[in-house]
């Protein structure tokens, strides 16, 4: 009998080993079937470098390296993560023994033994007055035999759960590291426009000096003076604009590293960074590792797998052993002890309950559904994510040949139109419209440079990477 218990137990503990089942069959969904290749073939496996490495800025690696170990959201998210392998924990309890140390002593009036029986015995009272007591101390120890492994699987469920929350915490740390390093590139872009602006103004104080010249000299009119005024006055305007924009992405960026707003110890570089080589992308199956978000879908649906096996034995027959041992004390008007032990085994088997047990199965069976449908749409749009990245940045390299063509077009237009107007060759016309095109194409290309490096952090984001476990600061101690 102890042998087929065993082999039964053991056979049931498979279960935690087992392959999940929609990995076989799709859970009666299908998992979706990924591309072999990107649209753009990649030559290798994704670096395991922390990415924001390749632009070569010490004073991004600092911020990044801030960022990873102090920001708030991160903490959370580790929190969080605690919180799912401590219910793992819980989850292991149905497995083990329980054993528990319990004590009694009870005084009651010696009148009512009467009651318990039939009368008092004869002498009793003669020396214990009008009391007695009795008292009890007992070990009781019990054990679920899990038979069937139906505790097994939920267990292994909940470890499930556990990875799942891990695999979020570093979802976090990916978008985390994604928004941190996109905040600081609005507060250089915002740098870089403030001082563009500052040039613009400048350079429009210049042409007024030159157009009151002219005018002193009588060769413009008071209207080419005032429009070069109100030119001078719109650029002055927009710098209040630039500047607020850079002190709230400041501020933004310190919050991101857990500081105050506006406790940003960093030097900001003047322009934005030339865009690095692109990384290999490997292959979209890779996602199903490198990327934290789909780890953690896939993790939900092994848990899912495993609760629809678990309320599937809940139907089988449960068995449970106890044993209990200790002393027994009991005195009216003599004193009594007795050693009392005692095992012994529980069967039981669920006939009518009402449909709980049918119903937790077929909502484990949605469960399950839903998650694989989840996990299916998301593999999905995580491929199709690193595609319009790609995409995105393939053509936004395009548009910044253009812009930079362009800008360098209105700068020799507005030059020459300049050097002419000194001259008396042209109006003031000619050159407004060429001081508007010039001061035009060089905020363009400056958004442009800024919106080419984005689609290059989207691309990060979207891959995930090894990078991750580098920054796995998911330990009580890291977590604030």
């Amino acid at each position: 009998m102890t042998r087929l218990l065993l082999s039964l137990t053991l056979l049931a503990s498979s279960a935690l080993f087992a392959e999940p089942a929609w990995a076989k069959k799709g859970a009666g969904v299908g998992l979706p079937t990924l591309p072999a290749t990107y649209e753009v073939p990649s030559d290798g496996p994704q670096t395991t470098e922390p990415w924001w490495l390749q632009f070569d800025d010490p004073s991004l690696d600092a911020v990044m390296a801030e960022g990873m170990a102090a920001n708030l959201d991160i903490a959370t998210a580790i929190n969080r993560a605690q919180q799912a392998s401590a219910a793992q924990l819980q989850a292991f309890a149905p497995l083990s023994p329980t054993a528990s140390a319990d004590g009694n002593i009870q005084f009651a009036p010696l009148d009512t033994l009467g009651f318990q029986f039939g009368g008092i015995p004869g002498g009793a009272g003669d020396e214990g007055g009008n009391l007695y007591y009795n008292a009890s101390a007992q070990l009781k120890a019990g054990w679920e035999i899990d038979l069937f492994g139906k505790n097994i699987v939920a267990f292994q469920a909940a470890v499930d759960d556990a990875q799942a929350g891990r695999a979020d915490a570093a979802d976090v740390r990916n978008q985390m590291a994604s928004l941190i390093a996109s905040t600081w590139f609005d507060v250089v872009l915002q740098s870089a426009r403030v001082s563009v602006l500052e040039e613009q103004l400048k350079t429009n104080e210049g042409v007024l000096e030159l157009t009151e010249l002219r005018f002193n000299r009588s060769e413009t009119s008071a209207v080419d003076v005032f429009q070069q005024r109100q030119q001078l006055e719109q650029t002055r305007g927009l710098l209040p604009q630039a500047r607020a924009a850079r002190d709230v992405s400041e501020q933004r960026l310190a919050v991101l590293l857990g500081r105050a707003p506006g406790d940003l110890p960093y030097e900001i570089p003047a322009e934005l960074p030339s865009l690095p080589v692109r990384p290999d992308l490997g292959t979209p199956s890779d996602l199903m590792e490198w990327r934290p978000g789909l780890v953690a879908e896939k993790q939900r649906l092994d848990a899912a797998w495993r609760r629809r096996l678990s309320a599937g034995r809940a139907f089988a027959p449960t068995f449970r052993t106890n044993f209990n041992a200790g002393w027994q004390w009991f005195d009216a008007g003599e004193f009594k002890e007795q050693f009392a032990w005692g095992f012994g085994i529980t069967a039981s088997l669920p006939i009518w309950d009402g449909g709980i047990l049918l119903s937790r199965l077929r909502q484990a069976k949605a469960t399950e559904r839903a998650q694989a449908h989840t996990l299916a749409k998301k593999m999905l749009e995580a491929t199709q994510e690193v595609e319009s990245a790609v995409t995105n940045e393939d053509h936004q390299v395009d548009r910044l040949d253009a812009l930079r063509a362009q800008e360098e077009a209105a700068r020799l237009a507005f030059e020459t139109s300049v050097s002419r107007y000194a001259d008396g060759l042209i109006d003031y016309l000619s050159v407004l419209a060429s001081l508007n095109s010039f001061q035009v194409a060089q905020l363009s290309l400056l958004q442009g440079e800024r919106d080419l490096i984005n689609y290059r952090l989207q691309l990060h984001q979207a891959l995930g990477g090894d990078w991750l476990d580098a920054y796995d600061n998911s330990s009580v101690e890291t977590a604030r």
